[in-house]
């Protein structure tokens, strides 16, 4: 990168980000399978414990999310414009910031 102030606001904005974030929405993505009773019964407290640290990661990045858009507004590189358009632009994102108070 050319740009070290890109560089630099960009580094400190994606540390923000939880590296788990990959894993919490494909988390929220995908529909769990069909299980029975008895499975559930048995993994239960374990599922919930997924749940909740999925939804304190997914807050963690929206809350992210302002600065990250206020890194790439300027940007010049046709992948991070992407990103910006994609992401930082998205309704849905600043919908559910709103709507959850993040």
């Amino acid at each position: 990168m050319s740009n070290e102030q890109l560089f630099f606001g960009l580094s400190q904005a994606l540390r923000k980000f939880p590296k788990e974030i990959d894993r919490v929405l494909c988390h929220f993505c995908f529909k769990p399978k069909r299980v029975t009773n008895e499975v559930l019964a048995l993994d239960n407290s374990r599922k919930s414990q997924i749940l909740i640290s999925s939804i304190i990661l997914l807050k963690t990045a929206l809350e992210a999310l302002p600065l990250v858009s206020k890194v790439l507004k300027d940007a010049n590189s046709h992948l991070l414009i992407n990103v910006y358009k994609s992401i930082c632009e998205n309704e849905k994102y600043a919908f559910m910031r709103k709507r959850y108070n993040f």
